[in-house]
Parts: structure tokens; sequence; C-alpha cells
């Protein structure tokens, strides 16, 4: 058995390190939330899906919102993307996006799975978030987020915004 091990050290070495780098793979696979499983009771009665029934999850409420550029997109312009929130560490502030001012935006964290939604026929001043719990709060948005002429940035600094953010931005053509 000695010798059997000697000769083949190499493909153990291999098949082992394998295994625990494919099994960290899928532990991290397993634990990510998908969109609709994070569920919450808007704050307003308006926000409703296009035939009227409720939004209750995320999922939905991103599903809006493509329609929104999709079917009606001579009311709405928008843009999707990423932005690398580790520059707030060192900045006040980082662009997001300047092409649009929104005024509405879906922003998650890949890092956290914490979502952040805002929508200025709701609320001017304030935005909804959603954390990898299941959890839901309100915020002000000049706290974290600033909307100018000249851009869309975020004030996170450290936190949930570090590493790589999706968004999708829209605003009132």
């Amino acid at each position: 058995m000695n010798k059997f091990l000697k000769n083949n050290l190499k493909v153990f070495v291999a098949v082992v390190i394998s295994g625990i780098i494919f099994g960290g793979i899928g532990v991290y696979a397993a634990s990510q939330y998908f969109a609709k499983d994070i569920s919450f009771t808007p704050s307003d009665e308006k926000f409703k899906k296009e035939n009227g029934e409720p939004i209750d999850n995320v999922e939905d409420a991103l599903n809006e919102l493509y329609k929104i550029n999709g079917s009606d997109s001579n009311k709405y312009n928008c843009i999707s993307g990423t932005f690398d929130a580790s520059v707030c560490m060192t900045n006040d502030k980082c662009l997001i996006e300047d092409k649009i001012k929104p005024s509405l935006f879906v922003i998650r964290n890949y890092n956290t799975g914490q979502i952040h939604v805002y929508n200025e026929m709701t609320s001017s001043t304030k935005y909804v978030s959603y954390a990898g719990n299941n959890s839901m709060s309100e915020a002000t948005l000049s706290t974290y987020y600033e909307i100018s002429d000249s851009g869309f940035y975020s004030k996170l600094k450290g936190g949930w915004a570090i590493g790589t953010n999706g968004y999708v931005v829209c605003e009132q053509k």
C-alpha cells in the first residue's frame, strides 16, 4: 500500500484538492438566494403587477421594471450594468451611472444578496432594502445615494456594498 501511495501521490493530491474546491463551490452555490425567495409586503398599495395582483417578492418587482422598459419604452429609459463599490472605501462617493438621472432603481450586491429598490413615484426621499435574511427596511435615500444631473452615485462606505453590484436604473422620458 505504501508503494502504491508513493507512485500515485500526485494523482491522490489532485483528487483531494479537486474535491475540496468543487465541494466549496457546491456549498457556495447552495447558499445563494433567488429573487423569488425574498418576500416582502410593499408599504404602498399602488405597487402592483401590471395585471393588478400584488407584488410580493423581488423577482416580481424586477419583472415589472423590465416590462416598463420593454412594453412602454416611450415613458422610461432603462440601463443595466455593474459597478465595483470597493472604490467607495477611498472616495466620498462612487459613480454608478452618468447617462441618466434615475426615477427608479434596483441594485443587488452579489456578495451579500442584499437588494435596494427605489421608486420616485412611491417616495422621493426613501428606498427599501431587502437583506439576505428576508428582512425589509426603509432607509433615507440621501444618506446612501446621490441623484443629480451629473449622475447617480453610491455613498455606501464599506459594509454590504463592497465588491460587485448589479443594477437597473430607469428614468422617465
